[in-house]
């Protein structure tokens, strides 16, 4: 059931790269990039992750040249994902021509693995009707794609349908994390179990939660401490998906070289959560439950939509944190708001309800309503209001 992790656990996903300017995704900082994948893999790691779409279409590139043209390619495990959502009216010769187009953006001949990226139950029965998964295992029986799996964000009834379709699928990349374990919406655990009676092991995606998970309230905060005053918020979230039996891999998408250290520091010995461990982060999920508005995770897909260009998760993370606080303290945060939306040029209020973002959003979020509601009420209105009265919101 388990792939080819060599004991180690951790994966770098190449989908939150440090940004030179945070309005542009596909302008990262090149020389720190490398320096964090040079600490990654002298700790021993060496699984590499990434799609077409990650990093405004430039993240396999960036595999290719901080990564596989500085390492020997056998040391290295290079897996991308091919998106059908992103293609328009898809057809085998459209997949045939982007899957190429991968190897070439991450200068390899052939993937480590390969997956059908975000299927749903829509793109599901567009690529059984273009004959996508008997391309895919066509290219594993040509050694171009060594093990291939699909994504998904949906259902645990979609993912029994679609393993029972097609066993052929060696493995799957789910949402796990101990926030959605039980969450009614994503329902980690099932999702596992599914694929643990279908014999397919796991590649964790959002271990962390797009970053909620190392951020947690106070009240939550202190458990972990007073248990462990040594391991980082985060390493509580990593250690978890890690400890999952079906799972084999857990994709970090780390930012800094902190995060890297810690990651690295946490998996390089992985111990799996105790009983005592487990008991803590379920009590800190029910905290962060009743302390978070908007359950967005940053992946940025709906900015690949957005045709005012708004940064929607930017902005989400501004409501969340007004949430958190009366309503009288969002001067501080309008600040951050007004900055965001010099640097984007789109306020909230610039929504126009398209919800072409909210085709995208894996969370399945109602982010038109959101945006077009209390983020422009909240932030738009505070603007409006301290204009008019030397700064301070009424």
């Amino acid at each position: 059931m388990k792939g080819e992790n060599d004991g180690k656990k951790l994966g770098f996903g190449f989908m939150r790269l440090p940004l030179n300017d945070p309005s542009d995704p596909g302008n990262v900082n090149a020389d720190l990039v490398k320096q964090m994948v040079d600490t990654y893999i002298d700790a021993g790691f060496n699984y590499f992750d990434t799609s077409w779409i990650y990093h405004n279409f430039k993240s396999e590139s960036f595999v290719r040249d901080f990564v596989v043209k500085r390492y020997p390619r056998e040391k290295l495990q290079i897996s991308s994902k091919l998106p059908l959502k992103f293609l328009k009216n898809p057809t085998i010769e459209q997949v045939d021509e982007l899957f190429h187009k991968q190897l070439d953006n991450c200068g390899v001949d052939h993937f480590d693995t390969f997956l059908l990226h975000s299927i749903n139950e829509k793109t599901y029965q567009t690529a059984k009707e273009i004959g996508a998964f008997e391309y895919m295992m066509d290219k594993v029986k040509e050694g171009v794609i060594d093990r291939f799996g699909c994504s998904t964000h949906d259902s645990p009834e979609f993912l029994e349908k679609m393993l029972t379709e097609h066993p052929e699928i060696e493995f799957v990349y789910l949402q796990v994390n101990y926030l959605d374990w039980d969450n009614p919406t994503i329902q980690s655990k099932r999702l596992c179990e599914i694929a643990r009676e279908h014999g397919k092991y796991v590649l964790v995606m959002e271990p962390v939660k797009g970053g909620l998970l190392s951020n947690v309230p106070a009240e939550a905060e202190k458990l972990m401490k007073d248990y462990n005053p040594d391991a980082s918020i985060a390493s509580w979230a990593i250690r978890y998906a890690a400890s999952v039996d079906v799972v084999d891999r857990v994709m970090s998408g780390m930012s800094t070289m902190a995060q890297v250290e810690d990651n690295v520091r946490t998996m390089r010995e992985f111990k799996p959560l105790n009983d005592e461990e487990l008991e803590i982060v379920y009590k800190v999920a029910d905290i962060i439950r009743k302390d978070t508005k908007i359950a967005c995770t940053h992946c940025n897909y709906c900015l690949t939509r957005c045709p005012k260009h708004i940064p929607i998760p930017d902005y989400f993370a501004l409501e969340n944190d007004f949430a958190r606080f009366e309503e009288g303290h969002v001067g501080g945060f309008g600040g951050l708001y007004n900055n965001l939306a010099a640097t984007y040029g789109a306020r909230a209020g610039d929504c126009v309800g398209c919800k072409m973002c909210e085709a995208v959003c894996p969370q399945n979020l109602p982010i038109s309503e959101l945006m077009r509601g209390d983020v422009t009420k909240h932030f738009d209105g505070w603007s409006a209001t301290a204009s008019h009265s030397g700064g301070k919101s009424k």
